[in-house]
């Protein structure tokens, strides 16, 4: 693949590699990893740079799930000890961002006064980014959903 010239309004040129498992191995323990090494040279063959890694390629999702699933828990674990659980009634939240506020489903019975109760709110707190907005697209389209719905039932009464 030869380098061409950069796309308008790009620092960069990204290229995808597609890596293939062609092996039918039973257990994985012996996989070897490939010695991946890129060069970016010149018309002339200059060297301009080089990087090598290794890429272990391996199609056995049941065994990868696995072991990512094992890695996490044992991560959440050891950051669960290091952690300091938050005073009672405390609630860590990020200090630049909004708390996603989400209400229960199910529909409370009234109070003894005749009125609703108030509707406990949960707070989610993520120092991602992405995963905030990932987690609001979510509650606004359920909120949607559910305002929907009521419109449907108030119309039908």
């Amino acid at each position: 693949i030869y380098l061409s010239a950069l796309q308008v309004g790009m620092a960069c040129t990204i290229i995808l590699y597609n890596y293939m498992c062609n092996s039918s191995c039973m257990g994985g323990m012996n996989r070897r990893p490939i010695l991946t090494i890129l060069t970016l040279e010149t018309a002339q063959g200059e060297v301009l740079g080089r990087c090598c890694f290794e890429v272990r390629v391996c199609a056995c999702p049941g065994r990868d799930r696995r072991l990512e699933e094992n890695s996490f828990q044992q991560k959440a674990k050891s950051s669960e000890l290091t952690k300091k659980a938050p005073l009672q009634g405390q609630h860590p939240c990020a200090p630049s961002r909004r708390p996603v506020q989400i209400l229960p489903e199910e529909d409370e019975p009234e109070c003894e006064s005749g009125g609703t109760p108030e509707r406990e709110v949960y707070t989610l707190v993520t120092t991602n980014l992405a995963h905030y907005n990932v987690i609001k697209e979510i509650l606004d389209a359920l909120e949607f959903k559910d305002a929907h719905e009521r419109e449907s039932t108030e119309g039908c009464k």
